[in-house]
């Protein structure tokens, strides 16, 4: 399924209006809002595939958003938390030519459980770097639905 540009709005990507990523295209760094990065004009390709949706700007600039459902069991102790397994990475829905920024965050399906990803192992071009997913206590396996955000360059 493709979306128009129209259609890929900071609205259409839960995340808040206000969150800073930090990008680089072309050896230059900038921090960004997801309503400036999607104003952009100058795209080239969007669309969407059973990974997440992807838009690709003239400038060389790619943006890829994924959301997933984990079950996982956060019950190893880690300081005064506790942290999941390695949780394998995301799969983007396009490759970039180089690694992209990323950005992983969690929600549990019940709201009123708090939790938070921690970083792994080396990501590449094609997927995200492995993850864990923390918690202030232990819990059995549940579901938890992983965002993650991916920029980068494409060409």
């Amino acid at each position: 399924m493709s979306k128009t540009i129209g259609e890929l709005t900071a609205a259409s990507v839960p995340v808040p209006d206000d969150s800073l990523l930090e990008v680089e295209v072309s050896g230059v760094s900038k921090q960004m809002s997801i309503a400036d990065l999607l104003s952009i004009t100058g795209t080239v390709e969007q669309g969407s595939n059973s990974n997440g949706i992807w838009v690709r700007f003239s400038s060389g600039l790619q943006i890829c958003y994924m959301r997933t459902a984990v079950s996982a069991t956060i019950d190893d102790a880690w300081g005064g938390t506790y942290i999941s397994d390695l949780i394998t990475g995301i799969t983007y829905p396009k490759a970039f030519s180089a690694l992209p920024s990323v950005s992983i965050f969690s929600v549990h399906e019940n709201a009123d459980v708090a939790s938070w990803t921690v970083g792994g192992v080396s990501g590449s071009i094609t997927a995200t770097s492995g993850f864990y997913l923390g918690r202030g206590t232990s819990r059995t396996a549940e579901t938890y639905y992983v965002s993650s955000i991916a920029i980068g360059e494409w060409a």
